[in-house]
């Protein structure tokens, strides 16, 4: 019987074989090494040290790690697949199920086993492995975004996705984790909806969705397909292009209803505000080069209202250009090293002729040079449309045009004594057109474009009024006191700049201090580096220093590094930006780069890659 046993057991190449723990020897039970086959591929082993040489170096641990097991713990069945290494560096798979025999009177603790041949399953495994990735390439070919495999709980079970894009910082750990860890209550709620669906009807379905990361909002299309075993095979696309290529159509027609409305009362108020001047301009002139007779005073009246009503028209056309240019994004801030007491000076001489008469007109300023990055035309057009401003409301009293450190900025103001704004009409002020009083010469642009002009500065514009006494209209630019030590160090003379420093300036924006050190290190030799620690100072410092490059980290505190980048895009859009991101994400980066980057860097990065990344730009 047991001899009928064995032969079945060789019959099917199943090799039986015991081992004396105690005498460290294996009795092979039935012709172990015929049945497997070893003999052709000269494999003899008596011992486990002699058996230990056969086995494949990658597979020895685990293979003494299974057998140990079996006699520490003496469990009834453990088993380990291994490679054994023949003539010719032959590779044979095979599989040992380890039994522990208890001591007895007749015989000592030993382990009863037997090898099977595992080449048939690892061939198996292989055109397994072989197939999923031929599955997954051809999927890529035909669904170039991603796919997300869920069960009908709605978690991951598999996720798909093309070659070279990264969703998350370890896939592994997200499969078996819930859908709703990834998608906001409402789409995880539309999610489970279609997948119950889905598996219900057996029919494909489809959705679309959005999903917010990072403050910006793209937009998904997922095709749920049911497969064997109560999954759902979701084919996920990109529907972004589509559906922001939707909205523009939609505000573009929703603009051009609007303007449509808009153009009638754009064309009266232009109407009004070009014939009051050009009235005034055709009638004195006529008066003028008529055959009567003028005396030398009524000559000299109506050649003054002739000439101020030549600049009012001159300067609403200049207003409707400089608005256009501001809106299209053409009209770049300069930014360059500004002696403000020049600035102001220069102020006050071209505009202290144009106040009206009985006026006066007062500066308030440091007697100390000062000197700050910004546009000093910007700031002198914001300064001359404040003080016409307070000109035209103002009748007596006096016109007070003043400058400060407060903090970290330079506030700039124009106070007047003139007539006041009502409180429940000072939102009213900065809209196109808009006129508090309608019998006061002007367009009702200048405030308009005033108020894009600072904030384009980095700074915003304030009012402070109240009728019957006054108003005061500021506003702030970034400041930072080294600039005054730094000019006062090197002697400039006053209207002069300083000279360009022999390295480069890269302003970097990190908010770790680890790794700045490591820019630091990388960097720090060939250029001059200005470290800040969230987005609201980069855009700050950027305004100050006029640098070279901007490096920063998209994870910034405060401001997000890609609103700072929009801000600093808003300013120039020459300077060149780096992004750093905390990872690989292919969102991340696409959102960077749409916001403005120049190219991207992922952590963990190496010295080489960034300097070579910031040598082709600066």
């Amino acid at each position: 019987m047991i001899q009928n046993i064995l032969s079945m057991f060789s019959s099917h190449g199943v090799g039986i074989w015991e081992y004396e723990i105690v005498a460290d020897k294996f009795n092979f039970v039935n012709d172990y090494f015929h049945v497997l086959n070893l003999e052709n591929s000269k494999i003899n082993f008596s011992n486990r040290n002699e058996q230990s040489k056969c086995i494949h170096t990658e597979d020895i641990e685990s293979y003494q790690k299974a057998f140990d097991t079996a006699i520490k713990t003496q469990t009834k069945d453990t088993s380990v697949m291994y490679r054994l290494m023949g003539k010719e560096d032959s590779i044979l798979w095979f599989e040992d199920h380890f039994f522990f025999v208890e001591k007895t009177a007749e015989s000592e603790a030993k382990i009863l086993a037997y090898t099977t041949k595992a080449d048939a399953i690892k061939i198996q495994e292989a055109k397994a492995i072989e197939s999923e990735a031929h599955y997954r390439q051809l999927v890529n070919v035909l669904f170039p975004d991603f796919i997300f495999v869920f069960d009908e709980n709605f978690d991951f079970v598999d996720i798909i996705l093309p070659e070279g894009l990264r969703l998350f910082h370890n896939n592994d750990e997200v499969i078996g984790t819930s859908g709703r860890n990834l998608y906001s209550p409402e789409v995880s709620d539309l999610f489970e909806v279609n997948i119950k669906e889905t598996l219900e009807t057996g029919k494909v379905k489809e959705i679309e969705y959005h999903l917010d990361l990072f403050g910006t909002r793209y937009y998904y299309q997922a095709r749920l397909v049911p497969i064997p075993g109560r999954k759902i095979f979701t084919l996920i696309r990109d529907i972004g292009d589509r559906v922001r290529r939707m909205e523009d159509l939609l505000e573009s027609r929703r603009k051009a209803q609007e303007a449509d409305k808009l153009k009638s009362a754009f064309l009266a108020n232009m109407s009004h505000e070009i014939r009051t001047p050009l009235n005034a301009i055709i009638g004195f002139t006529e008066i003028l080069i008529s055959d009567e007779e003028h005396d030398p005073e009524s000559v000299r009246r109506y050649t003054e209202i002739i000439h101020s009503n030549n600049e009012l028209l001159l300067q609403l056309v200049n207003d409707v250009l400089e608005l256009s240019q501001l809106e299209s994004g053409r009209n770049e801030i300069v930014l360059k090293k500004t002696n403000v007491k020049n600035l102001i000076d220069e102020v006050f001489r071209t505009q202290r002729l144009k106040i009206k008469k009985g006026l006066q007109f007062n500066v308030v300023a440091p007697e100390e040079d000062i000197w700050v990055y910004t546009d000093p035309n910007r700031i002198k057009q914001v300064l001359f449309n404040f003080i016409s401003n307070a000109s035209k409301n103002t009748e007596k009293g006096s016109i007070t045009l003043s400058v400060m450190v407060e903090e970290n900025q330079l506030k700039f103001a124009v106070k007047d004594t003139g007539k006041g704004i009502p409180e429940n009409r000072i939102h009213e002020i900065f809209n196109r057109f808009e006129k508090l009083d309608i019998f006061t010469q002007g367009t009702g642009l200048g405030l308009s474009i005033a108020k894009e002009v600072v904030e384009r500065l980095g700074g915003e514009i304030k009012v402070e009024s109240e009728v019957g006494v006054g108003s005061t209209f500021s506003f702030g630019i970034p400041y930072k006191d080294e600039m005054t030590t730094l000019m006062n160090a090197t002697k400039i003379e006053e209207g002069r700049e300083l000279p360009s420093k022999q390295r480069k300036k890269i302003l970097v924006g990190e908010d770790s201090p680890e790794n700045y050190k490591i820019i630091e290190e990388t960097l720090g030799k060939r250029y001059e580096l200005i470290w800040v620690t969230d987005g609201e100072e980069l855009v700050n410092s950027f305004i100050l220093e006029n640098p070279n490059l901007v490096l920063l980290s998209i994870q910034l505190p405060v401001l997000s590094g890609i609103d700072a980048i929009k801000k600093i895009r808003s300013i120039s859009q020459s300077v060149p930006i780096i992004g750093v991101t905390s990872n690989d994400f292919y969102l991340e980066q696409k959102w960077a780069v749409e916001s403005g980057c120049n190219d991207v860097i992922s952590k963990p990065y190496s010295a080489i890659k960034i300097e070579e990344i910031v040598t082709v730009f600066i």
